[in-house]
């Protein structure tokens, strides 16, 4: 949904991106590669986004890259929370 926001797209069309169901014109990969911030050639190299980080990691930079320093630090306690009440219940 964040990068939908970004990039001026629907998220179903980012999601159908995303599973391969949809080809995109050059429009859209300039849209995507601005939105997430990196270069076209980083989004059409396919070696290069897997050792970078996983899709999951890429969201997540997506969703907290572009908010103040206070907020990435909520998030980041927020998830680790999330995180370790997780494991709290799995070890009941």
């Amino acid at each position: 949904m964040e990068l939908g926001e970004r990039a001026g797209l629907h998220p179903s069309y980012i999601g159908q991106i995303e599973r391969g169901v949809k080809k995109i014109s050059l429009e859209t990969l300039r849209k995507l590669s601005t939105a997430l911030k990196v270069k076209i050639s980083d989004l059409l190299e396919e070696e290069t986004i897997i050792n970078k980080s996983s899709c999951w990691e890429q969201k997540l930079i997506g969703i907290v890259r572009d908010r103040p320093a206070e907020q990435q630090n909520m998030i980041y306690r927020m998830a680790k929370e999330a995180l370790r009440t997780h494991s709290a219940r799995k070890t009941r």
